[in-house]
């Protein structure tokens, strides 16, 4: 399936595999990026065991292109990892199906990730201890840093430079599991360190938080109050750490729509207004996805 219209150079990929909340989460973050970018193509990466012949028209309704996957024995990670091979486009943005794109200064970002191979938002890290310890992380790879961030929105491109670095992070989850990563929260092995162990190998720096032109890529609600978030006005800020962020894609991990967290009801209400119903479909009952 692929719409014509939108060239095929530059495009958002997300993925949905075995959970269907996950699935409801990335239709929402399509028609949000419908709202804020409409001139770029989206493709929804999605196990074949969560397809029927409804949940494939709604798909359609909001995607560009759909790339169907076989769901085997792989960790969740190992989905992220194969990403490359997965994007139909020669520049992507990944994003998590718990994000939305809330701003419409989306392409200022683009062009300032043009030419990077890898790259998500982050800072480099030498030492201590962040979800595994990065003194042994260091010294077994011979690197100089580990990139640290969350790793729900990504960039990269189709070039031998970015293929060497899927490469390396495939082999460092086969080789180096033990001390590359960790069950994060019970929910499955954390790919940040993965990611960032890569970027330390390949010597590629972390996008900053907040570019000199005042750019923020990708915050997440962690630690975040005082939400104002309109996806339809491109409007989001709020305060993080007791600092004001204004974030073009607004992340809520471990979203479940149960009710349990502020962050919960603010993404349902942004939804909400986003697609103009009084309230999302209640999807708490289902089991939280693994990546």
């Amino acid at each position: 399936m692929s719409h014509a219209s939108k060239d095929m150079t530059e495009g958002y990929l997300t993925l949905a595999v075995g959970r269907e909340n996950y699935l409801r989460m990335c239709i929402n973050l399509a028609i949000s990026i419908k709202i804020n970018d409409p001139k770029r193509r989206t493709c929804l990466a999605v196990g074949k065991s969560l397809l029927n012949e409804a949940i494939l028209t709604e798909i359609d309704s909001v995607f560009d292109d759909r790339i169907e996957i076989e769901e085997t024995n792989l960790e969740g990670v190992e989905y992220k990892m194969n990403s490359y091979k997965y994007s139909p486009y020669t520049r992507t943005m990944f994003v998590d199906g718990d994000v939305l794109l809330a701003k419409k200064d989306i392409d200022a970002i683009w062009d300032k990730l043009r030419g990077s191979p890898f790259s998500f938002v982050g800072k480099k890290t030498t030492s201590g201890f962040w979800r595994v310890n990065i003194d042994n992380i260091i010294s077994t790879l011979g690197i100089e840093f580990v990139a640290e961030g969350n790793c729900g929105v990504y960039y990269f491109e189709k070039s031998e430079m970015s293929q060497k670095v899927f490469i390396s992070m495939r082999e460092l989850f086969s080789n180096h599991k033990e001390i590359i990563t960790t069950i994060h929260h019970g929910k499955g092995y954390s790919i940040e360190p993965i990611f960032g162990s890569a970027c330390g190998i390949h010597n590629i720096e972390p996008f900053p938080q907040k570019t000199r032109k005042g750019l923020q890529w990708h915050f997440t609600t962690i630690k975040g109050s005082d939400f104002n978030l309109d996806v339809r006005r491109g409007v989001c800020s709020f305060l993080k750490g007791g600092v004001e962020v204004s974030p073009t894609f607004i992340h809520f991990p471990g979203l479940n729509l149960s009710g349990k967290s502020h962050v919960d009801h603010v993404y349902a209400k942004a939804v909400a207004d986003m697609i103009g119903r009084d309230t999302v479909p209640d999807i708490s009952d289902r089991v939280e996805p693994k990546l």
